[in-house]
């Protein structure tokens, strides 16, 4: 949804998009789960699972990382730290966890920063006010007949 965003600045043709590729999987999956007996009976089992660990790691890991290194003099050295802990056999005097470990020189180094002033607390705004916001309706056929989004179908299938 990104590209279409950036191509189009229009927030709603981006949304209808995003529809259009929900739309899209549907029919993929619905298509591919008459054939998944036939795939796992002639797939190796690790063939299976490693795409979808993979998937798993970068959706679960790859937002910390890059928040890692937004902010590297705050979040590199807790980051080394619980790496070395955690790939490594070296245990805590007391059998203490690692990641309070981590929590503690993170901590530390953030009020350390903030005293020399190289890091301040980002401003956190709530973009709308709290309430109830029902879906409105939608024209299935209206996001199907627009041509801007069939244009990121190479975007879209994989």
């Amino acid at each position: 949804m990104v590209p279409v965003f950036n191509r189009t600045k229009d927030p709603e043709l981006t949304w209808q998009v995003g529809m259009l590729c929900c739309f899209l999987s549907g029919i993929v999956q619905t298509v591919g789960s008459f054939c998944t007996d036939w795939l796992r009976r002639t797939t190796p089992r690790t063939a299976l699972l490693c795409p979808l660990a993979g998937i798993a790691l970068a959706f679960l890991c790859l937002g910390f990382v890059f928040q890692i290194f937004q902010n590297p003099a705050l979040a590199l050295l807790p980051a080394v730290i619980i790496l070395t802990f955690y790939s490594s056999h070296l245990r805590l005097p007391g059998r203490l966890p690692a990641a309070l470990l981590c929590i503690v020189v993170g901590i530390f180094a953030a009020l350390i920063l903030q005293a020399l002033n190289l890091y301040q607390l980002p401003d956190t705004q709530a973009i709308t006010s709290p309430g109830f916001y029902p879906p409105k309706p939608v024209n299935v056929w209206d996001f199907l007949r627009r041509t801007e989004g069939w244009k990121f179908l190479p975007i879209i299938f994989p």
